[in-house]
């Protein structure tokens, strides 16, 4: 008797993203919770650093890519072409020699949006508003494939064990975890909690190229921005 044809895993319809901004944002997703920890509805006091990682993500793949160079400590356009991706291409557009860290902190929530907006165009994210009590509530967001974000989750985390180890990485995974690090994003808190780990992504992040130690600085600024105000008596 002939048995039945082996099953083919089906290609998905819809590809992981590849610009390291909307990877990001992906691995911000609580699967329990079925939300993006830092959306709008779900601010933590800390909202500001997820939009100044999101920027760094933007600004770190335009330097890798070859869009943008870094001269005496700014950024600067390294051809004049148009980027393919819009999100890219509005942050292109709007760097004129600006020192890395001000790139960083430029674009407040503004950036965030557009990233959501790009990912619910290509079909990864998708959620309506419900009404309780006759309240809308904040919608409950759908992920387009969870085991493709986890995939994702993984690559990261293997660049940075191999980084911290003096193996070879992928640098673009290698950067979004490093990003991720900074922001202090769940997906790598396996590393945040591990002393000796942090000690060793402190020293790359020192050592890591323009955009990603303009995010440390840009942190550190609004940081020290924050001690000054309640040093003033001021609040945030």
């Amino acid at each position: 008797m002939i048995g039945s044809p082996p099953r083919v895993a089906k290609e998905s319809p819809v590809e992981l993203p590849q610009t390291l901004h909307a990877q990001l944002y992906l691995l911000a997703y609580d699967r329990e919770r079925h939300r993006f920890r830092l959306d709008r509805d779900n601010y933590s006091n800390k909202h500001w650093l997820f939009d100044f990682a999101l920027r760094a993500a933007m600004l770190t793949d335009l330097y890798l890519t070859g869009y943008v160079e870094d001269k005496e400590g700014k950024g600067y356009q390294a051809r004049a072409a148009r980027h393919d991706d819009p999100v890219l291409h509005q942050v292109l557009k709007g760097v004129a020699g600006r020192d890395w860290a001000q790139l960083v902190a430029h674009g407040g929530g503004r950036g965030r949006e557009m990233v959501r907006d790009q990912l619910e165009a290509s079909g990864w994210v998708s959620g309506q508003q419900r009404r309780m009590l006759g309240i809308l509530a904040p919608a409950r967001v759908r992920l387009y494939d969870e085991d493709m974000v986890s995939g994702l989750a993984d690559r990261v985390s293997e660049a940075l064990r191999n980084a911290i180890d003096d193996r070879p990485a992928d640098p673009r995974p290698l950067a979004v975890g490093l990003i991720a690090v900074q922001a202090q994003m769940p997906v790598v808190f396996n590393f945040l909690e591990n002393s000796w780990h942090r000690d060793a992504l402190r020293e790359m992040t020192f050592a890591a190229i323009e955009p990603i130690l303009g995010l440390h600085q840009a942190i550190q600024d609004r940081f020290s921005d924050v001690r000054s105000s309640l040093g003033c008596g001021g609040g945030i």
